[in-house]
């Protein structure tokens, strides 16, 4: 493996969850790792609406740029799947490996929203019409869908940490591309007890983009069931 500081780890959350939800798992990366908050949070309603999926790559790869480690894996978990294509064709000359996680990814000129459930799909169109600033999922949804697996007070703490979505409309519906992404090895993590993207469906697009796809026993988010396994899956992405 890489010594610490030769690699880093770029980690994109899903929808709603912050950089948080990272920090069970990065001390124990074989690298230093970098959490970074997808963007569209913090703005004006015009803005979010405006943020386009490549302005949203703009500004990860722009904070991944000014950091250290010469060699980076891109981390994408659920909604930040649909972002690691766009930010490795802007870091193509560092990128060593790609990982996906439970996640949300397009093949070429296809969008997140059609990777949805369709009443995820419904919740998203709703928020449009009647929320434009976004709306946090009931607290019974949230339990459902992130938290089956996590005791009480983990799952206590993803609902009062998890914030209104979509950050950004167009995250879901701008369309991905693949050309220029490096060739580099590409591992998706499939959750075999995830309620939120069904199993079967992370195994079909894990396929679509010739992923190498390993399973871990864990509901929607690992980062918090199981840290160490999920970091000890991403430490050998770059060494495949």
């Amino acid at each position: 493996m890489p010594t610490t500081g030769d690699l880093g780890f770029v980690l994109i959350p899903g929808a709603g969850l912050g950089t948080w939800l990272w920090d069970p798992v990065v001390p124990h990366l074989e690298g230093p790792g970098l959490p970074v908050p997808i963007p569209g949070r913090g703005v004006s309603t015009a803005e979010r609406r405006a943020l386009t999926l490549g302005a949203a790559a703009d500004e990860i790869a722009g904070a991944a740029r000014t950091w250290e480690p010469e060699r980076l894996v891109l981390v994408g978990h659920s909604l930040g799947g649909v972002l690691v294509p766009e930010v490795a064709r802007r870091l193509s000359d560092r990128v060593a490996g790609l990982a996906f996680v439970g996640a949300l990814v397009p093949g070429e000129d296809e969008r997140g929203f059609d990777l949805q459930t369709p009443f995820q799909q419904m919740f998203i169109r709703l928020l449009g019409l009647v929320r434009p600033r976004g709306a946090k999922p009931p607290a019974s949804a949230l339990r459902k869908e992130l938290c089956n697996d996590l005791d009480e007070a983990t799952t206590a703490s993803v609902v009062e940490h998890f914030e209104p979505v979509p950050e950004a409309p167009r995250l879901y519906r701008d369309r991905v591309t693949w050309a220029g992404v490096p060739d580099v090895p590409r591992r998706y993590v499939q959750l075999l007890r995830d309620q939120s993207v069904p199993p079967e469906r992370q195994a079909r697009m894990a396929a679509a983009i010739e992923a190498e796809m390993v399973t871990l026993d864990t509901g929607h988010l690992p980062m918090l069931s199981r840290p160490a396994d999920l970091a000890a899956i991403l430490n050998e992405v770059a060494g495949d």
